[in-house]
Order: structure tokens, then sequence, then C-alpha cells
């Protein structure tokens, strides 16, 4: 629901504008959209493209678009959601950046897992996944 992230999305979007103007560049996006989808929180904030090609074209080309996905830029918008944020290309919508509202419900590993009772030939368990089972992926051996 909506309402339990409000004041949470209200601080990334005044955040978000803070840091691109910090950095020079204009804060121009021609949406926000929250979405869950089983469980997980996402806010995303899409870039107008149409409106930021204009302003480069104004600007002599001294502003770029892909300085909204700088390394720098990307490390302070992580560090404003403690490491929570995700650049998101779009074909269809422009490019922007993607909040996880929530990661914390899902970043947590389980502290044990018990080992399959066998292993399938040629298979290597690399670890444990979310979901408290064994990663095994399968080998594949080149005789060379």
């Amino acid at each position: 629901m909506i309402a339990n992230y409000d004041r949470q999305i209200r601080d990334i979007i005044r955040a978000t504008g803070a840091v691109l103007r910090n950095n020079g560049l204009p804060p121009v996006f021609k949406s926000w959209t929250f979405t869950q989808e089983r469980g997980l929180a996402v806010l995303c904030g899409v870039l107008d493209d149409d409106r930021l090609t204009a302003q480069a074209s104004r600007a002599g080309d001294r502003l770029k678009l892909r300085a909204y996905h700088h390394p720098d830029i990307l490390h302070d918008l992580s560090t404003l959601q403690d490491g929570q944020v995700t650049v998101v290309p779009c074909n269809s919508s422009g490019m922007g950046y993607g909040f996880v509202l929530n990661a914390e419900a899902f970043t947590r590993l389980p502290e044990m897992a018990a080992l399959p009772d066998s292993l399938p030939a040629d298979s290597l368990p690399l670890g444990v996944g979310i979901q408290s089972r064994f990663v095994i992926h399968e080998l594949f051996f080149i005789e060379i």
C-alpha cells in the first residue's frame, strides 16, 4: 500500500532532485511511479529524455544524458537509500532510477541450510539462495 511509503517516497523525490542539482544536472522527470509486486515496493523516477535533449542542444551539448548515470551520481543516490538504487534504462518510457523501498525484507539470507540428500552428477553447490535452497549449477567439462 502506497500510504505506508508516503514519507519515504517524498524524501527520495526531494533528495534525488538535490543530488542532481548539486552535480549541475537539471532534475527533469517525466513521471514517478510506485509499484508493489510480491511484497517488493519499488519507486521509479523516469527522466524526461525529450526535455533533457532539448536542454542539451540549447546548452551547446554541455549536458550529456549519460551524465545522469555517472558513477558519482549513482553513488550519491545509492548512499541516500543505503545502497538501494538501480539504473533503469527503458526503451519505451525513458531512462531513470529505481529505488527499492523495502529491501531489508528481502536481503537476509538464511543462516543455515541443510545439504541436499543427493546432488546431481556433474553439479556444484555454490551457496544458499534467498529461499533457503542450495544454488546448484551444472558443470560442463571440455576436453582439450
